[in-house]
């Protein structure tokens, strides 16, 4: 029977509350301490499949079980087997009916006699903050009340006068059991249901303890004022809620002497309060009030407040059964007061983070906006709607909003996104949307699923960053880079042709006629050889420098230290350095990604710069290494060179820029810009440091 119930159970209730419950041996659960330490009560917590999860001392103590191993075990093995299905009935009705409560009375064994006595349970559901059933809550009380010395020592003076002792017996049973019902409802309650639990706990306690007016005072600043929040009154009697807001307790001092210093205050007759209560009792005689019992709300180094009684009709001496009863609801209380504080202050932090993120994400150009699983729009910044023209409340009110949002053409493709995104976690493209005013943008769209910490997807959070002038630069730059090749093209083709006839007609005219010339006419014919030379040097380097903006780069692993030795062999067999010498100082296992054939480039120009402006110096010293700056890898070129002057390092850079003559250096002033252009493509930098006739280092970085 217990497994075909349970087994109705798990079919019937949430899948996800049966995951939280199965491990119920980690399983803990917040009770108050009142119960967790109640010398009145039994106190038990099982999961929705039957199991132990917590048992309060006093349980262990009545029922004999000091098994350290009993979370976890079956309640069903624990009571008598004709109690059983009983008891399983009760858990089911719980579940079934999660606002019901359900009272059972169940066999307890006496080992000692082997003879069971009857307790009284009563069975109700626990939920999560989330409404979630978590477990059930049973809380019993022994009705035979015969084992211990004082119980039979009570049953014994009942004998004597067994009429009186058994309407006390039968009315502290009662008051047990509205304790318990009362208690069990509070257990239960939220910040949404205080209000209307603390009502009925008031109007049903008032009934009990025959009181004309039960209330709760709740104080703000810890008792510098108070103020009547909720009240009970029995027929006939005036409500006093309304005269009994903001009241300074300076004004009352005897009240809050004994709010701050004492754990009730029982008055039987007004008229026995003390002389200095005086301003007490005229307030308490203009409400009619002949007996009061009150119950301060404490929590270490704070007050909440009082729950108190008033008899109105005619005075009432409640007894100490009252008084502790009162005390523990007045507890439950107190925890329930904490526990909302606690939560609005998370809360509140919540909203305080949330509207700073909010305040963040607004003030960013990004377009961002979040949905949950079943993409129903969460959240959106102000930059999405100025992108689209939609507001938050126009996604949530709208559904098919998309549809106007995307072309028609393109619905499958976002339609696939969706898919995507559950699939691989993440998704991006390039998309037209036609916004709210019906102009088209181009956007990049990326969106990302978010998961908790226990690895299931929460959310989706979105960017989408406008792109539209950036498309047409690209194409105004796909432009210009078409007539960038044919202005190359015109040069290679149109320039050279030129060019070569100048040197062929020379090279002639030197060769065939070279009588006819003296050595002045010489000379001349060797200047338009040099000039001829020199011009087709310079288209090669100016071709050299517009190929570089367009052609594709290819990274490869290099190794930098070998590619510079073979640059250096090179740049001496053009450039032999006769009478003077030479040392060059390269660090092994130099390496980098990039294009191998930029990357040689850029070593030619460099070292062969290095090694130019140094020609005149007798020991020529140069050097190639790296360091670290700001936590990047940068290769410098050091020589001792010539030098240069700091205030014109600007100029360093630029075409046809140079910072010494012609006639000391030759050379056609592109090579620098060569350099720079190679760094740029590969998302580096480069600059120089000089001391003039000192030497010059070049530095330069290639993003790998």
């Amino acid at each position: 029977m217990v497994e075909v119930l349970f087994t109705k159970v798990r079919d019937e209730i949430h899948t996800k509350a049966l995951i939280t419950m199965n491990a119920s041996a980690n399983f803990s659960i917040d009770l108050p301490e009142y119960l967790k330490n109640s010398n009145n009560y039994s106190v038990i917590v099982t999961d929705l499949n039957g199991n132990y999860i917590f048992v309060n001392e006093l349980f262990k103590k009545c029922f004999e079980f000091l098994d350290p191993h009993l979370l976890g075990r079956p309640f069903h093995e624990t009571i008598h087997e004709d109690d059983v299905e009983l008891a399983n009935k009760a858990a089911y009705t719980c579940i079934k009916e999660p606002d019901k409560k359900v009272t059972v009375q169940l066999r307890k064994p006496d080992k000692k006699s082997n003879v069971y006595y009857w307790t009284e349970w009563e069975f109700s559901l626990l939920h999560d903050e989330n409404k979630n059933p978590i477990g059930i809550l049973c809380i019993g009380h022994d009705l035979n009340e015969l084992n211990s010395e004082i119980n039979l020592k009570r049953l014994l003076s009942l004998m004597e006068d067994n009429e009186e002792a058994n309407c006390k017996l039968q009315r502290n049973l009662k008051l047990q059991k509205i304790i318990a019902e009362v208690s069990s409802s509070l257990v239960r309650t939220t910040s949404n249901s205080f209000d209307e639990d603390i009502d009925n706990m008031l109007r049903k306690t008032g009934h009990f303890f025959d009181a004309d007016r039960s209330y709760l005072f709740l104080s703000q600043d810890n008792v510098e004022t108070i103020s009547n929040t909720h009240e009970w009154c029995t027929d006939g009697v005036n409500p006093q809620k309304d005269n009994l807001q903001n009241i300074p307790m300076n004004v009352l001092p005897w009240f809050k002497e004994q709010i701050q210093h004492s754990p009730f205050i029982h008055i039987p007759d007004i008229d026995e309060l003390p002389v200095e209560a005086g301003a007490e009792k005229q307030l308490l005689n203009s409400q009619g009030i002949k007996s009061l019992l009150f119950i301060p709300i404490k929590k270490p180094g704070l007050i909440w407040g009082i729950l108190g009684f008033d008899a109105v009709n005619s005075t009432y001496t409640w007894t100490p059964e009252h008084i502790q009863g009162l005390q523990i609801i007045a507890n439950i209380i107190g925890d329930l007061l904490q526990k909302m504080r606690n939560e609005k202050e998370l809360q509140d932090a919540k909203e305080d983070i949330y509207k700073k993120i909010q305040e963040i994400f607004n003030n960013v150009d990004i377009a961002m906006w979040s949905r949950n699983l079943d993409l129903e729009y969460l959240f959106m910044n102000d930059a999405t709607v100025s992108l689209t023209g939609y507001s938050l409340r126009d996604w949530q009110t709208n559904p098919e909003l998309w549809k106007k949002l995307y072309p028609e053409q393109d619905w499958p493709i976002v339609e696939k996104a969706s898919e995507e995104i559950f699939e691989k976690g993440q998704h991006e493209r390039q998309q037209v949307i036609i916004t709210k005013s019906g102009k088209k943008k181009v956007v990049k769209i990326t969106h990302k699923l978010v998961y908790s910490a226990e690895g299931k997807p929460t959310r989706i959070d979105s960017t989408s960053a406008d792109i539209t002038e950036i498309i047409d630069y690209q194409r105004k730059l796909e432009q210009l880079n078409e007539e960038l090749k044919a202005f190359t093209y015109s040069i290679s083709h149109d320039l050279r042709a030129p060019l070569r006839s100048i040197e062929g007609f020379t090279e002639i005219i030197r060769e065939d006629y070279s009588s006819l010339f003296d050595e002045e006419g010489h000379k001349y014919l060797q200047r338009i050889q040099a000039a001829s030379k020199k011009m087709s040097k310079l288209i090669n380097d100016l071709l050299d420098l517009s190929r570089l903006s367009t052609v594709s780069i290819n990274r490869k692993d290099i190794n930098l230290t070998q590619m510079a030795h073979s640059v250096v062999s090179m740049l001496l067999e053009s450039t032999p350095i006769t009478g003077k010498k030479v040392e060059f100082k390269i660090d092994s296992n130099l390496t980098v990604t990039a294009d191998p054939v930029m990357t040689e480039l850029l070593l030619q120009n460099l070292l062969g710069n290095a090694i130019k402006y140094s020609t005149k110096k007798n020991n020529i010293l140069i050097e190639f290494s790296s360091l670290i700056i700001n936590g990047e890898k940068t290769f410098y070129i050091r020589d001792n060179g010539v030098g240069f002057n700091m205030e014109y390092a600007e100029r360093l850079f630029m075409p046809f820029q140079r910072l010494h003559s012609e006639n000391e250096f030759s050379g056609s002033g592109i090579g620098l810009s060569i350099a720079k252009r190679i760094v740029n493509r590969h998302g580096g930098s480069i600059w120089a440091e000089s001391i003039l006739n000192s030497g010059s280092t070049f530095y330069f970085k290639l993003d790998s």
